[in-house]
């Protein structure tokens, strides 16, 4: 598999670390999120709204029921659905904590350079960190402040790198 460009510079190691952390990342963390989202009745009626308000009556009600059963179905499925909220909410802070403290050291997941295992981690972040669509996760989350740094420097990254790309475009017109 070629390296993507984004991650030029990085060393087999960091290749190595940022594999992990987007494994962890994705498996793990995203399904706690999909939980804290579908599973509990607060968080569900948010989603509901923002997912499937634009649906018309009398289709709306039944599609948010098959797509919330079906969603379930599949949190039961990949293991995450079978803990209680107690359970996935400690899951989801030893995540946070973990991150943290990488991340208390490091700048980006592979360190000082910013790669496409921060898109990962960054989405994932992001959304859990939403304040228009809260769960229980997002007041969690409050309290990890590298967490907060960090989303901040992705975003300046990609500004940077947008940026850069827009540049290098009207340069060749």
């Amino acid at each position: 598999m070629g390296i993507c460009t984004i991650d030029e510079g990085l060393t087999s190691l960091q290749q190595s670390q940022g594999y992990v952390w987007q494994v962890a990342l994705e498996q793990h963390l995203y399904w706690l999120m999909v939980y804290c989202r579908w599973h509990p009745e607060a968080s569900w009626k948010i989603l509901e709204q923002a997912f499937f308000s634009g649906l018309k009556w009398p289709a709306r009600p039944f599609i948010a029921k098959q797509s919330r059963k079906l969603v379930l179905k599949n949190l039961y499925s990949q293991g995450v659905g079978r803990f209680s909220l107690k359970q996935v909410l400690q899951a989801a802070e030893q995540c946070f904590v973990a991150l943290e403290a990488h991340l208390s050291k490091n700048t980006f997941i592979c360190g000082d350079t910013f790669s496409r295992f921060d898109l990962f981690a960054y989405a994932i972040v992001k959304n859990i960190d939403n304040h228009d669509m809260p769960t229980p996760l997002t007041s969690i989350i409050e309290g990890f402040s590298q967490l907060k740094l960090y989303q901040a420097r992705v975003e300046q990254a990609l500004k940077n790198k947008a940026g850069s790309v827009h540049n290098l475009t009207s340069l060749s017109a």
